[in-house]
């Protein structure tokens, strides 16, 4: 009986594990018109699964409570978009250490975490430089999410 309970009791932690590295789809404003000047992150909602195909693909997964991976489809960023997020044109090796600017801190509605599956008290992305990495046809910025004061 007990080793029941304990199998049991493993395949939910699992599954909530799995659970909290599920992709989302997003909608995210980086540079864009809700931005009021600056570099980064200006707007994240929940994404709309039927969103337009020509609209570039996002998304966010967690890797922990407070650290989630933005990915976006390169084959779907126009120049300007690419632009706009590199602050330069998409280099056409893997070898160059790229970040991705933010240049104000941006907080997350409680409503966002929660569909991230994320914890509630680390809600913002602080100002900084954030590692930018391109794997095959995506872009993929690790951000580390901070409590505010």
């Amino acid at each position: 009986m007990n080793k029941l309970l304990i199998i049991l009791s493993l395949i939910c932690i699992s599954t909530i594990a799995q659970a909290q590295n599920d992709t989302k789809t997003v909608e995210v404003d980086i540079r864009g018109r809700s931005c009021i000047g600056g570099l980064g992150i200006c707007n994240v909602n929940p994404g709309n699964e039927s969103q337009k195909s020509s609209s570039p693909k996002k998304s966010m997964r967690s890797l922990s409570d407070h650290h989630l991976i933005l990915a976006l489809d390169i084959n779907q960023l126009s120049p300007q978009e690419s632009y706009e997020i590199l602050s330069r044109p998409l280099p056409t090796s893997n070898t160059e250490e790229i970040y991705f600017t933010q240049e104000f801190d941006f907080v997350f509605t409680d409503e966002m975490l929660e569909y991230l599956g994320m914890d509630i008290r680390y809600n913002t992305i602080k100002k900084g430089d954030y590692p930018l990495t391109i794997i095959e046809d995506h872009i993929e910025i690790d951000l580390e999410l901070s409590k505010t004061k």
